[in-house]
């Protein structure tokens, strides 16, 4: 047996409630390793996800009032964003529109992965009725060879728009083939919302996208008379449920550790 001495009174500790201690103790210290192994294996899952999939190629915008189209290109001439991943044009279009504020945002400040990208944009006619056609378009998204062929993520695609206009606006979400390349699958198409105050929000399947290598945000926005005004934000997202469920392994085995050491 062991003796523990202390100032006026010695114990002496039984070999069995010594080793009962122990067991405890080596439970314990099971349990705490294991938490420690999930825990490690989510944050290495978290660091694939970072690093493994190829980064997005070059955002680009474009404004077009049926003559006059301006085109912008990430951190390229005409884009007054210093950041990579958000293009933003502040200027006229033609003669009629002469008050565009507009930003799109994508890869890497959002999105890549999963997808998911903002296109918004405050709009004014000058000189009488008109119609604004705006694109923000990008690719790259889990691509494989600069395609979506073998797209390994999440099925869902969300499209989400709100604001308001005195005319109507009208958003689709699509992928494409090429840069603003025409709709190859259609995700979303709102129709025209307004006059007035204005949201609306969709979801469709996300399929194989074969050689549809971009993904496009499109408005389209029609003004009446002059003087009217359009204010919208639109955004194409697709939820990542994989960051999630490697989180949500890490917190359910801390439970479970924490409750077997309170029993």
């Amino acid at each position: 047996m062991q003796a523990f001495h202390f100032p006026s009174v010695t114990f002496v500790a039984h070999p069995l409630l010594r080793h009962i201690a122990d067991m405890k103790e080596l439970k314990e210290f099971r349990e705490v390793n294991v938490f420690k192994k999930i825990f490690l294996v989510g944050v290495l899952g978290l660091a694939t996800l970072a690093f493994s999939t190829p980064a997005s190629a070059v955002a680009k915008l474009m404004l077009d009032d049926g003559g006059t189209t301006v085109t912008i290109v990430d951190n390229g001439v005409g884009d007054i964003s210093p950041i990579l991943g958000v293009v933003s044009f502040n200027g006229s279009v033609g003669t009629n529109w002469v008050v565009n504020v507009t930003t799109g945002i994508s890869a890497p400040i959002i999105g890549d992965p999963p997808p998911n990208m903002d296109l918004n944009s405050v709009n004014v006619s000058s000189s009488g009725a008109g119609t604004l056609t705006i694109k923000f378009t990008d690719d790259g998204f889990y691509a494989v060879n600069g395609k979506f062929n073998t797209y390994a993520g999440p099925t869902v695609a969300y499209t989400l728009v709100g604001g308001t206009t005195d005319g109507s606006v009208a958003l689709t979400t699509y992928a494409g083939i090429g840069a603003f390349g025409a709709p190859g699958i259609s995700f979303a198409n709102t129709g025209a919302l307004g006059p007035g105050a204005f949201s609306s929000s969709s979801s469709a399947p996300l399929l194989a996208w074969g050689a549809n290598d971009y993904l496009t945000i499109e408005a389209v926005i029609i003004h009446t008379a002059a003087g009217q005004i359009s204010s919208f934000d639109g955004e194409l997202t697709v939820p990542e449920p994989t960051t999630l469920s490697i989180l949500g392994i890490g917190l359910a085995a801390f439970g479970l550790v924490n409750r077997r050491r309170r029993g």
